[in-house]
């Protein structure tokens, strides 16, 4: 499912960004497949699309436009020079899908584990009391993000930082979909944003519901782009812990430091002032 969502989103943002590259794109593909399975066997060409799938897929993970070429020549040559026999094919199609099978499966018991140590991390950081159970509702929060743009390794990580940031478990479902808001509207980090939020929170617990426009806000006044801007409050960070000042007040102190080119000394004494 994350496969798929994660592969819906790429088609959506290509077309976005290069509009009608999709359509052109299955434009292109139809009369090609249709060519290769009139002019080829049935079975030669099933195996030439599976050549092609993987050359593809060596591009996508290598960004290699030589190496996908040479894995598509490499597989071509024997798919069309075999004579294909229906045992033969048999066994090239029973070999592919036990291999593709095999990682899936290989790939998918690598996530959950990676999932559940950081889910159990972040539980042990939160207390040494009813750590499973803890760890299950980490899981649950994760999962409450189905609509979200991050992964579950981003989430599951998202909240091991909130949890070694001493974030109350009960606000973290709302703070992870803060970070997920925040790191797709700013294309930052979502672990950067995640330290960034769990500050907010530690400065304001009971933060308005319109905050995130506050922070847009802030970074658009600030002339800076919104890494330089976490960096900045980063570095001054403590003046609004400390709490003496408002964490409106500070933000708009900061952005105006930023927007005059103050280095982070003089930002300090700003926000303290």
């Amino acid at each position: 499912m994350e496969v798929f969502r994660a592969f819906w989103g790429v088609l959506q943002s290509a077309n976005r960004i290069v509009p009608g590259v999709v359509v052109v794109g299955v434009v292109v593909t139809v009369p090609v497949v249709l060519l290769v399975s009139t002019q080829a066997k049935p079975m030669a060409a099933a195996t030439v699309f599976v050549v092609l799938v993987v050359a593809v897929i060596v591009y996508v993970r290598r960004n290699n436009f030589g190496e996908a070429a040479i894995a598509l020549v490499a597989g071509l040559f024997p798919a069309l020079s075999i004579e294909w026999t229906a045992g033969k094919f048999i066994a090239f199609s029973l070999a592919w899908f036990l291999l593709a099978a095999i990682t899936l499966m290989i790939a998918s018991v690598r996530l959950a584990a990676a999932n559940e140590s950081l889910y159990t991390d972040a539980a042990i950081a939160l207390g040494p009391d009813g750590i499973p159970e803890r760890a299950r509702r980490l899981s649950q929060i994760a999962d409450s993000l189905k609509n979200g743009l991050l992964g579950p390794l981003e989430g599951a990580n998202v909240l091991r930082v909130f949890a070694y940031r001493r974030l109350d478990i009960e606000t973290m479902e709302k703070a992870l979909r803060d970070v997920d808001i925040l790191s797709t509207a700013t294309r930052m980090d979502p672990l950067t944003t995640a330290n960034f939020v769990a500050d907010l929170y530690g400065i304001e617990r009971d933060l308005p519901m319109n905050y995130l426009d506050s922070i847009e806000e802030a970074i658009a006044s600030s002339a800076c782009s919104p890494a330089e801007f976490v960096a900045a409050f980063t570095h001054t960070r403590h003046v609004a812990l400390a709490g003496t000042v408002e964490l409106s007040i500070f933000l708009r102190r900061l952005a105006d430091g930023l927007n005059r080119g103050l280095p982070a000394e003089r930002l300090a004494r700003l926000l303290e002032s």
